[in-house]
């Protein structure tokens, strides 16, 4: 996913992401409309979403099966989770 301007609407997180219920829906949205302010790709949004509504830790498949994105784009963005605040995607 690439954002080409603030003013783009968002879309919704992927179905899959419902595995885990509206709060991860929600979440996953929320931050990734809360990313575009940045400039920062909606993906890495999605996943921070999803990690934070997730009650335990999720595995790198589990990221991109759940939000439909490319294990690439997953393990690139994945990176900068893994600091203390986000030591729980490894």
């Amino acid at each position: 996913m690439q954002v080409t301007g603030a003013s783009r609407p968002t879309s919704a997180p992927p179905s899959s992401v419902s595995a885990d219920g509206a709060f991860a829906r929600e979440c996953a949205q929320f931050f990734e409309e809360t990313v575009r302010l940045f400039g920062v790709p909606p993906s890495v949004g999605q996943i921070y979403g999803l990690l934070y509504a997730s009650p335990e830790p999720l595995s790198f498949t589990d990221i991109v099966e759940r939000l439909e994105i490319s294990k690439g784009s997953a393990s690139q963005y994945s990176h900068g989770a893994r600091t203390p605040a986000g030591s729980h995607l490894m």
